[in-house]
């Protein structure tokens, strides 16, 4: 996971397509990872865990696959995820702030960010591109080095 945030790092503006194959794979399978886990029931055996990472990533490669021969569903994907994370990061510190319990203010906060950043990616390819793998890489380089220590 270092290696890979490490490669987005250092080649998201180089090679996109490759950027965009690597982190959709990577998010896609990870979304569909906690989707999985939040379904299962608690008497799942074990075994079933690799089975869950198998489909899930390769769920995630298949749409990486489609981001390197459209380029537009990829920086969409990639442009509409930074803007789930941006509208999460609003609303944690804004929205929350003022609106004690209103769950549609908070739905409403991210799905704004999710559809504005989906739509500025498309002709903001090359900037979508080398901003969401830079966050990412550097995330998923941070996060897991701190797994490690």
């Amino acid at each position: 996971m270092i290696l890979t945030g490490v490669c987005l790092l250092a080649l998201g503006g180089r090679n996109p397509t490759i950027a965009l194959f690597v982190l959709n794979t990577a998010l896609v399978g990870t979304i569909l990872l906690f989707i999985i886990y939040y379904m299962l029931p608690s008497y799942t055996p074990s075994w079933s865990v690799w089975l869950v990472l198998y489909f899930t990533y390769c769920n995630g490669a298949v749409l990486g696959f489609g981001a390197t021969m459209s380029p537009r569903i990829g920086v969409t994907v990639c442009g509409s995820i930074f803007g789930f994370f941006v509208g999460l990061i609003i609303d944690l510190t804004v929205i929350r702030r003022f609106v004690d319990s209103a769950s549609y203010a908070n739905t409403l906060t991210i799905l704004f960010f999710v559809v504005l950043f989906a739509l500025i990616s498309i002709p903001l390819y090359d900037y979508a591109v080398i901003v969401s793998s830079c966050t990412f890489g550097s995330y998923i380089a941070w996060r897991v080095s701190l797994f490690l220590s």
